[in-house]
């Protein structure tokens, strides 16, 4: 499913963190957050919550010291053998959904929320996704992340622009492309980790690592938990992003309700339904461009039409 999820979002032109979308680990933090917490019963266990259950004894792979990486936890449940014994009873998973059942529900949680949503859906706008946390949530207030900020060398600075956090819908900045290159070309690689000390560019002055931190979809690193996995998505790249998982949600429940129709023909590239899951996306770096000129022009015009008012007024004076 992981492997699915992926290869979904590179065809439609979503995982590029340079373009302002969201890294493949992203998408991997998604699925594993689905199958974990919102799949009922739940497909996968929390490893991070399992080591510190009590009934297991120690010499069990569930470590009981202290286990601190610059400061940050990452105890979790590494005894493979015992793991593998455990999936072989049956005890880490009671779930029988087919592949196709969990795709659906996963298009569904992350597009929509309310009745008929797994869980009441995922909240882009409040939500931290948190897979260290039981339940797998937290809120944006919560952690602090309700707006943009800039750090260099891990200390918060003052800075305009920028995108934001708790539903706003700010556009990115031309610095931005700077912080997505280092995110995806070095600074941070798709593998998680960097917080404020990776990824960005130099400050003004030479002197440090200047990061960007947004929080328009805000998906917290399971161990270095201060580092938004998805801060370099901005206003188009989210609207990209939640676009087209509706688009595939939409794709998948036309399947389920179409008869004598595979997965292979309807969710492939031009499939029967008018569109396939696998259809090649959009160039983003064209669309947003697009997007900001249109932006740019009824900026003037509006700018053109209050001065028009504003002259006339004063001749009427």
């Amino acid at each position: 499913m992981v492997i699915f999820v992926k290869a979904w979002a590179k065809t439609r032109t979503i995982n590029s963190p340079y373009h302002g979308t969201l890294s493949s680990y992203g998408y991997v933090l998604m699925v594993l957050h689905y199958l974990v917490n919102i799949a009922t019963p739940p497909v996968l266990p929390n490893l991070q919550l399992l080591w510190q259950r009590s009934k297991m004894p120690e010499g069990e792979g569930m470590e009981k010291e202290s286990e601190l990486i610059k400061g940050y936890d990452v105890r979790f449940w590494r005894d493979e053998e015992e793991i593998r014994k455990c999936a072989g009873k049956g005890e880490l998973t009671r779930n029988n959904e087919s592949l196709g059942e969990l795709l659906r529900g996963f298009f569904v949680y992350y597009a929509q929320q309310g009745v008929g949503s797994p869980m009441g859906g995922f909240n882009w706008s409040q939500s931290v996704l948190s897979l260290r946390t039981r339940g797998g949530l937290v809120s944006k207030r919560e952690k602090g992340w309700t707006g943009a900020k800039t750090t260099v060398d891990g200390r918060e600075v003052e800075r305009g622009g920028g995108g934001g956090g708790g539903g706003t819908t700010a556009t990115t900045t031309a610095g931005d492309k700077d912080d997505r290159a280092a995110e995806e070309g070095g600074g941070v690689d798709d593998g998680g980790g960097g917080g404020a000390g990776g990824g960005g560019k130099k400050g003004k002055e030479g002197k440090g690592r200047e990061i960007r931190h947004r929080y328009l979809i805000a998906i917290e690193d399971p161990f270095e938990i201060e580092h938004n996995v998805a801060r370099t998505v901005g206003h188009f790249g989210v609207c990209a992003i939640r676009d087209e998982i509706r688009r595939a949600k939409g794709i998948v429940e036309r399947v389920g309700r179409e008869k004598n129709s595979g997965w292979g023909r309807s969710m492939g590239r031009g499939g029967v339904l008018g569109g396939g899951l696998f259809d090649e996306g959009p160039d983003r770096e064209v669309l947003e461009r697009e997007a900001r000129e249109r932006e740019r022009r009824g900026r003037e015009a509006r700018e053109r039409v209050e001065r028009e008012r504003l002259e006339g007024a004063n001749r009427q004076v």
